[in-house]
């Protein structure tokens, strides 16, 4: 059995009377992708930040490996929905300039950044200043610098968000790739790409964990033929802001 790499427990967050998170415990296991699925407003950001560091919680035990305390963030790669990037370098100077943030050695940094260019379809715009990319590219480019210090931990928020299907089918297949050297945790409003890439999901829904399983025994549990059909079931036809 897969030792967990990382274990959250009785997890909780407010803002001021709004309960963002209530208590919710989840683990993620070596080379596992964990997909987090949920309404807008569910929680899940709210969760994936806590969980970074970007922003504290109220009361939780976060284990890395089995050891209580906080997530070594050297561990952590965090790709947020919003783009961040150096819009005035170009994609091989910024890859190279988040290493030496992260202080990967020069030579390793070099080779690391030429290897996520090649494999994210980005080679031959490497010398391109990233501004001039189109939204794709630059979605593309997002994940490749989340990747820049070999985090053990790759978090993806919305990675798909404004790709065309051969983007999407090119991003897919890396993070099949990245699973077998880490540990990926997704959070995804498309359906599809939640059952074609997750071993494992959870569905949040007003900060609580409603359900959890591989999409093959969610699908089988509630007699859908999708997870689509599932996620309506579970949370609901009415719309979310």
């Amino acid at each position: 059995m897969k030792e967990p790499v990382l274990t959250v427990k009785d997890l909780y967050k407010s803002y001021g009377r709004v309960e963002a998170l209530k208590g919710i415990s989840y683990s993620l296991k070596e080379h596992e992708i964990l997909a987090v699925l949920g309404p807008n407003g569910a929680g899940k950001t709210t969760e994936i930040n806590c969980l970074c560091g970007i922003i504290p919680f109220d009361s939780a035990q976060l284990y890395y490996r089995n050891e209580l305390g906080r997530l070594p963030k050297e561990k952590l790669g965090l790709c947020p929905q919003e783009l961040i990037i150096w819009k005035k370098l170009s994609l091989i100077e910024q890859l190279i300039y988040m290493g030496n943030l992260y202080e990967v050695p020069k030579n390793i940094s070099s080779l690391r950044a030429e290897e996520l260019l090649v494999n994210l379809g980005l080679i031959d715009k490497r010398r391109a200043l990233a501004g001039s990319l189109s939204g794709g590219m630059k979605r593309r480019l997002n994940v490749a610098l989340s990747l820049m210090h070999d985090p053990e931990i790759l978090i993806l928020d919305e990675p798909e968000a404004g790709l065309d299907p051969q983007s999407r089918i090119l991003l897919r297949n890396f993070i099949k790739i990245q699973a077998k050297k880490r540990s990926v945790i997704l959070t995804t409003h498309n359906m599809d790409e939640a059952e074609r890439l997750a071993d494992r999901l959870i569905l949040i829904d007003h900060g609580e964990i409603i359900e959890e399983g591989s999409p093959s025994y969610m699908k089988e549990r509630y007699s859908c033929s999708n997870l689509e059909e599932v996620f309506i079931h579970l949370t609901g036809r009415s719309l979310r802001d």
